[in-house]
Order: C-alpha cells, then structure tokens, then sequence
C-alpha cells in the first residue's frame, strides 16, 4: 500500500505458470533415471521456472522504478 491509499494489484501470472511447471514435473516424474528424455525434461522444468522467475523480477523491477519516479522520497516501515 502506498501513502496515497493505493494498493499495487497482483500481476496474476503465477496461475498459469503454476499449471506448466506441473505439467512439466509430472512429466520428469515419470521419465527414466539417466534417460535422455529425463535430460530434455529437466532443461525445461528449468526453463519453465526460470522463466516464471524473470517475469516476477521484471515486474518487480519495473513496480519499483514507476514508484520512484512519482514520489520524491521512499521510507519503507513493518506494520504489526
């Protein structure tokens, strides 16, 4: 929440990735130890999540910087 009373939406993109990354997993779940097709299955569960990863570091990045840009100072405090 920001000081002007305005809250930041979740992107939402997690969802949809959540369903590949399964997909992808229960698919290197049933591949053979030492398989190639176990290989092909690891690299894109990797691929997969670093994905997910970038785009969350993306947003983040880009969050922040359009919050610097509009206000002059930033404080940051934890709310208990």
């Amino acid at each position: 929440m920001l000081s002007t009373g305005e809250t930041v939406a979740n992107p939402g993109f997690g969802a949809a990735a959540a369903r590949r990354i399964g997909k992808a997993q229960r698919k290197l779940a049933r591949a053979a130890r030492g398989s190639r097709r176990r290989l092909k299955a690891v690299a894109h569960l990797a691929r997969r999540r670093r994905r997910l990863a970038n785009r969350r570091k993306s947003y983040l990045h880009q969050l922040t910087a359009a919050i610097a840009a509009r206000f002059g100072a930033i404080a940051s405090r934890t709310s208990r």
